[in-house]
C-alpha cells in the first residue's frame, strides 16, 4: 500500500528499529542491572507523560510479576509544583520520555539522585536533557521520528523495558521471545490492507471505548490516544475491571467499543467474559485477539499474531496504530499534524 504519511512510514519500520535496539544497549543495560542488584532496590518509581506514561503502566506490570517489587507511578507534579522532597533511598527511578525533553519527570530524577536513589530513563534522543540527567541511558535507538503521534518510539520504549525485567529477573524465555519478536510483527504488517479497510467502516465514529485488561491495559490507554490526537474521536480507554465500576453505563445499542482481548495468560478469561457481557448489551464490538475462536463471535476482529502474554502487547500495538492510521486517512486528517499540539511536549 502506497501511503505517503511519515506516520505510516515509522509504524511500519518498528520490526527494523526493535533489532537495533539491544546492540545498541546491551552494555548499559548490563551495568544497570548490575548495579540495580547490588543496591538492595526495595521499590521501583516510574516517571513519564502521554504515551510514555502507558509505557510506564507495562513495566509496572511487568516488574511487579516478574521481580516481585512495587512499582508506583510517579506524580510529577509533587516535586515541581508544590516543591517535595521525597526520600529514594533503595529504589530505582526510571523516566520515559521518548523526547527526552520532559522537564518534570526530569525533576524527579533529580529528586532521585539527590537521594542517592539508582537513577535510568528511557529516551530517544542522546544527549537530551533527561539522558544528560539520568545515571544510566537507555536509547531506544528509532531515528527521528517525525509525525506528532508517537508510534516506534512508543513500541521502541515498551521494548527496552521488557529487555531491563527480562535481564534484571534473569527470565531467558522472555529474552528469546524478545529476540524473535521483530521478525514476529510481519504478521502485523502483513494485515495493513485488511485493517485499513476496517477502518474504513467507522468514518461516523466520533466517540469510542478501549478495553483491554492486566498487560495488555496500557495498549487499551495507548490506542485510544491514537485515535484521539489523529482522528479527534473522544476515544476513553479502561481496564475492562474498572469500567465495570461506573462506565460500564456509557454502553447502549451500537456504542462502539474496541476490546483488544489476551489470547492467552491469566485475563484470556476476564476478556472473554467481558465480550460476551458488551455483546449482550448490544455494542458494535471491533476485537483484536490472537483467540480465533472468539474473534469468530465478533462483528468485526483483527486476528494478532500468538504470543506470550508479556509480549503480545507489541502485536496489539502495531495493529491499534494501524488501525488509527487508516481512521485518520479515511476522515481525510493528517495524523502526522494534528491540530492544537506538537511532537515535543514541554509540562513542568
Amino acid at each position: 500500500m502506497d501511503i505517503k504519511m511519515d506516520m505510516y512510514r515509522e509504524i511500519m519500520e518498528q520490526p527494523r528499529v526493535l533489532g537495533g535496539i539491544l546492540p545498541k544497549n546491551e552494555a548499559v543495560l548490563n551495568s544497570l542491572v548490575a548495579k540495580i542488584k547490588e543496591s538492595d532496590i526495595k521499590q521501583v518509581v516510574l516517571a513519564a507523560r502521554g504515551s510514555s506514561d502507558h509505557c510506564a503502566i507495562y513495566a509496572k506490570y511487568l516488574i511487579e510479576l516478574l521481580v516481585g517489587i512495587p512499582v508506583s507511578l510517579s506524580a510529577a507534579s509533587v516535586v515541581t509544583l508544590y516543591g517535595g522532597e521525597l526520600r529514594y533511598e533503595n529504589t530505582l527511578v526510571l523516566a520515559i520520555s521518548q523526547s527526552g525533553a520532559a522537564e518534570d519527570v526530569a525533576a524527579v530524577v533529580k529528586n532521585g539522585n539527590r537521594s542517592k536513589a539508582v537513577t535510568a530513563a528511557i529516551t530517544n534522543k542522546e544527549g537530551s536533557l533527561l539522558d544528560k540527567e539520568a545515571a544510566y541511558g537507555l536509547l531506544c535507538a528509532a531515528g527521528e521520528e517525525k509525525s506528532v503521534a508517537a508510534t516506534k518510539t512508543f513500541m521502541a520504549s515498551l521494548y527496552l523495558v521488557a529487555l531491563l525485567v527480562a535481564k534484571w529477573a534473569g527470565n531467558s524465555d522472555l529474552l528469546k521471545s524478545l529476540e524473535a519478536l521483530p521478525n514476529a510483527l510481519v504478521h502485523e504488517a502483513a494485515q495493513v490492507d485488511s485493517i485499513m479497510a476496517l477502518a474504513r467502516e467507522y468514518t461516523f465514529m466520533r466517540e469510542c471505548i478501549t478495553l483491554s485488561r492486566g498487560l495488555l491495559y496500557p495498549l487499551a490507554l495507548e490506542a485510544g490516544l491514537k485515535m484521539m490526537e489523529t482522528t479527534y474521536t473522544n476515544a476513553r480507554g479502561f481496564a475492562v475491571s474498572d469500567f465495570q465500576h461506573g462506565p460500564l453505563a456509557l454502553v447502549q445499542q451500537d456504542t462502539p467499543v474496541f476490546l483488544y482481548a489476551p489470547g492467552t495468560g491469566a485475563a484470556h478469561k476476564d476478556a472473554v467474559a467481558a465480550f460476551e457481557q458488551y455483546a449482550a448489551l448490544g455494542a458494535d464490538l471491533t476485537v483484536f485477539t490472537s483467540d480465533e475462536a472468539l474473534a469468530k463471535k465478533a462483528r468485526r476482529a483483527v486476528i494478532t499474531a500468538k504470543a506470550d502474554e508479556y509480549t503480545e502487547i507489541f502485536h496489539h500495538t502495531m495493529a491499534a496504530q494501524l488501525f488509527a492510521c487508516g481512521l485518520a486517512i479515511a476522515k481525510h486528517k493528517n495524523p502526522d499534524a494534528p491540530r492544537n499540539i506538537k511532537k515535543v511536549t514541554i509540562t513542568k
